[in-house]
């Protein structure tokens, strides 16, 4: 285990945290889609080190793998303590103030029986720590020490602290949920696998799902996720990369990683599509967008839809009446500062959604007529009733068969989701 980095003469009065506090919002702007969250956390760190004049510190963030609180930055301990999990203790301070969501002042030799696995002071004088906080909740421990002769930590520091890391934990929450859709891009070259929306029929709670893809010649670009949540609700996403070729499957697969880590029943769609327009506009400047639908499935029917350049989703009513169209809006990602609207619609047991990519409605035949927005309603109409493999491999078929060709251009994608709620 490599040494650590020597400790600076203690300090011997308490620092004002007033310009600190300015000095960590603004490096908090600064951190963009670009910065590493390893090197996030160590600058973040080493501003809150100088600014309490702490003469030990780590961060702590929740490893979303494991669960288990990970070392993502230190100061004054050995570097290989970074990078790792740091095993669970359930009388361990650091989970202790995660667990009661709160911040910890410990003085003098650092003894309480609450507590386990303390260093038995080993000359510091003070310690004090702190939970980093976001609307979720939780995500991490910042943990600050002194040493003798300095001054013991004060509740006062101890709020003041609280309020710098107010912006703190948003912005590392931000850059972990980076840090894992970059993970998931890397891990899963192909679109279509490493999702729960597969081709064919499956039922989850409350809903049945049904997909159909047909691969055109273009580079896989195509994406559709589903999210499960605990209160039975699901998220999803269909979604297609536009622009340059060579980049259109890593950004699908961003995108993708993306959804997954930050879906929630609490996030609007709205604002799930204003977060994926902002990280993919930043790096592409708009020479990429994406066509997407995404979209959050109540577990009693409630439907809450954001359109953003994908063809708008059909809605079959299960009583025979006339199937209707979703709103649409701006592509994702095309604009920084593009704006988008959500739709809220109740769905009744047995009530269809279909989405279908861009490449379904503008197959083209021989003599470049379009497949068509009439065409699926019609096939809609026609297989409504029937299981939703059948359904959607029937519109994907009609579509080649129109084109004429083994293969299409484009990817041909229909989804389909039916809501049978559990008696």
């Amino acid at each position: 285990m490599s040494k650590p980095r020597p400790i600076p003469a203690p300090p011997t009065s308490t620092p004002d945290l007033g310009r600190a506090t300015s000095e960590l919002e603004a490096l908090c702007r600064r951190l963009d889609a670009a910065t590493s969250l390893h090197c996030s956390c160590a600058e973040l760190l080493q501003c809150l080190t100088t600014a309490t004049m702490a003469t030990r510190a780590s961060l702590m963030l929740v490893n979303p793998a494991t669960g288990s609180l990970r070392i993502a930055a230190a100061f004054g301990l050995a570097a290989d303590f970074v990078g790792h999990d740091v095993p669970s203790r359930p009388r361990s301070i650091s989970d202790w103030v995660m667990r009661q969501s709160r911040g910890l002042i410990l003085n003098g030799d650092i003894k309480d029986q609450r507590f386990t696995g303390i260093e038995g002071g080993r000359n510091i004088q003070s310690a004090m720590s702190l939970p980093v906080m976001t609307a979720a909740g939780p995500i991490g421990v910042i943990n600050l020490a002194r040493n003798a002769p300095a001054p013991v930590f004060a509740d006062s520091e101890m709020d003041a602290v609280g309020r710098m890391l107010e912006p703190l934990g948003a912005t590392l929450a931000r850059l972990q949920n980076l840090a894992l859709a970059e993970r998931i891009a890397d891990l899963d070259g192909r679109r279509m696998s490493g999702t729960l929306f597969t081709p064919g029929e499956h039922e989850a709670l409350h809903f049945a799902f049904g997909l159909s893809h047909v691969a055109g010649f273009r580079p896989d670009a195509v994406v559709v996720e589903r999210v499960t949540h605990p209160d039975g609700s699901h998220s999803l996403l269909v979604a297609e990369a536009c622009g340059d070729d060579a980049a259109l499957p890593r950004v699908a697969a961003f995108t993708q990683g993306l959804f997954v880590a930050t879906a929630s029943p609490e996030r609007s769609a709205a604002g799930l599509v204003a977060r994926l327009n902002l990280e993919i506009h930043q790096r592409h400047q708009g020479a990429i967008a994406m066509n997407l639908w995404a979209s959050h499935f109540g577990k009693n029917g409630e439907l809450t839809s954001c359109v953003a350049g994908n063809p708008a989703p059909f809605w079959i009513p299960s009583d025979g009446s006339e199937t209707q169209r979703l709103g649409n809006g701006p592509r994702c990602g095309a604009e920084a500062q593009a704006s988008f609207d959500q739709e809220h619609v109740r769905l009744l047991a047995g009530d269809m959604l279909v989405a279908v990519s861009d490449g379904v409605p503008n197959t083209p035949d021989g003599a470049g007529r379009r497949f068509g927005d009439r065409a699926v309603i019609e096939l809609l109409e026609t297989h409504r009733r029937e299981p939703l493999d059948r359904l959607t491999a029937a519109i994907t078929a009609a579509a080649l068969e129109h084109a004429g060709r083994i293969r299409p251009a484009a990817d041909l994608v229909v989804c389909a989701i039916r809501f049978q709620p559990s008696r």
